[in-house]
């Protein structure tokens, strides 16, 4: 990396019309006597928190009505003027649940709120080019296509926008600045961390502790747990390891291999299982899941070998 001839300061003093960098301040914290039953934003954190206990009814039960809780909690704090969240809704939604949910994102976003523009779900598909933070986005500048216009890349990290901070400082032959756009990317996306954008917490480079609270917040809010359970696993930590890997089992629907990996573990003892036969309760269901969107005729077992050691094969 090469040294910061851009300094920061004027990073920080470009500013993008339309989309300020002040809904970065924390928001103020309701007073002592309010309660989750009169503010929906505390609502909210209590069913985030409270929603999705461990049950080793799941993943084989229809409980549904846990997700559907959870959800409606948080989109009426949404509803109600609480731009986080906007966002924290769209990411426990399931696909189907999110164009509404992302629609108010994309309003908040317009109105110049920088972090609903930061929590924009861009992928493939979608890459919002109408919205602050376009280029950052664009499909040319991530595959660092030398026509990727770096003016605008730059305007848009001195904003406050991580992932054009990222492009900008992946970008052949290097700026300048390279040291210093990355050390801004590292600050914006410890407070898009903080702030719940899970996206942006791959990019902090927090302390352990630190980096232990971001991989929580994943488990908490998207039940993505395989980070934090590995960092538990490594610091001897296995029950609750064992607990935080459950949770993605029971709660993560948007993960197709979801309980497999647990299942292994159970089975092959790396586990205790908290239930006796968890470990071939688990892989019987993760197998028949997979069998029943196969070809006919067709095995799972040439999909995932493991399927072997199913209660049918035995």
């Amino acid at each position: 990396m090469m040294g910061g001839a851009f300094a920061l300061g004027a990073l920080a003093a470009i500013t993008v019309g339309g989309c300020s960098g002040s809904s970065q301040a924390p928001p103020a914290q309701p007073p002592a006597n309010v309660t989750p039953a009169s503010d929906p934003s505390r609502a909210a954190e209590s069913a985030l928190h409270d929603d999705t206990p461990v049950d080793y009814e799941l993943p084989f039960a229809d409980k549904h009505e846990r997700h559907e809780h959870r959800l409606n909690a948080v989109v009426t704090a949404c509803d109600a003027g609480d731009k986080a969240s906007c966002w924290k809704a769209m990411q426990i939604a399931l696909v189907a649940e999110r164009p509404p949910i992302l629609a108010r994102v994309m309003a908040n976003c317009r109105s110049g709120d920088l972090l609903s523009c930061r929590a924009l779900p861009f992928s493939d598909e979608q890459r919002f080019e109408d919205a602050p933070g376009a280029t950052g986005r664009s499909m040319g500048c991530e595959r660092r296509d030398p026509a990727c216009d770096r003016v605008a890349l730059r305007t848009e990290c001195a904003t406050g926008f991580p992932q054009s901070c990222f492009a900008l400082a992946r970008l052949k032959p290097p700026e300048p600045d390279e040291r210093a756009l990355r050390e801004r990317l590292t600050t914006l996306a410890e407070s898009g961390c903080v702030a719940w954008i899970l996206p942006e917490c791959s990019w902090a480079t927090s302390p352990p502790a630190t980096r232990r609270i971001h991989e929580l917040r994943a488990c908490e809010l998207a039940a993505i747990c395989e980070p934090y359970a590995v960092r538990l696993r490594d610091e001897g930590q296995l029950m609750a390891a064992r607990d935080a890997h459950e949770r993605a089992c029971q709660y993560n629907e948007s993960d197709r291999y979801r309980c497999f990996g647990l299942a292994e573990s159970y089975l092959d003892h790396r586990y205790p299982e908290p239930v006796a036969g968890r470990g071939q309760a688990l892989l019987d269901w993760v197998c028949e899941k997979f069998q029943k969107t196969m070809d006919k005729g067709a095995s799972v077992v040439d999909m995932l070998p493991q399927c072997k050691r199913m209660t049918p094969h035995d």
